[in-house]
């Protein structure tokens, strides 16, 4: 991570995250307290913003100042979006009493357990049916009670 302090390099950062989240120059001027012409030069790149105001930038988008200020391969930028998740994960949890963290942690260990909320979870499928022996309807019934069957 080089060039830090790049005005270059923090509006590309700039852009990235406003187009991320959706965000217009006047809703992060009305977000940040910053004049319209301020802002505009920040992405513009022609002035720096002051570490208080890249703060409050990263809070908005819930990333670290790092990820405003530091310039980023493609890799890294999937890296720090990954980490902004889970540290707002974290985050939230902390608020949790003891309760809560219990349930949260079962909720998550559910969802790392469905093919919906996991893209690495893999799901058994049948193949192909028999060759060998004539299939008979009790024996696809069997086999597909067993497949309906959450707790298999």
């Amino acid at each position: 991570m080089n060039n830090l302090g790049n005005k270059k390099i923090m509006s590309k950062n700039i852009l990235y995250y406003m187009d991320k989240h959706q965000k217009t120059r006047n809703e992060m001027c009305e977000a940040l307290g910053v004049k319209y012409t301020t802002f505009t030069d920040w992405v513009k790149g022609n002035s720096y913003p002051r570490i208080d105001k890249i703060e409050l930038m990263a809070n908005y988008f819930g990333i670290s100042k790092a990820d405003l200020v530091e310039e980023h391969s493609q890799l890294e930028t999937i890296s720090i979006q990954k980490n902004s998740y889970e540290n707002s994960l974290i985050d939230e949890a902390s608020k949790l009493n003891q309760k809560g963290k219990v349930k949260l942690l079962n909720t998550v260990q559910e969802m790392t357990c469905s093919p919906l909320y996991n893209d690495n979870y893999l799901q058994a499928v049948a193949a192909h049916e028999r060759t060998d022996i004539e299939v008979t309807d009790e024996m696809k019934r069997h086999d597909d009670d067993i497949m309906d069957d959450d707790g298999f």
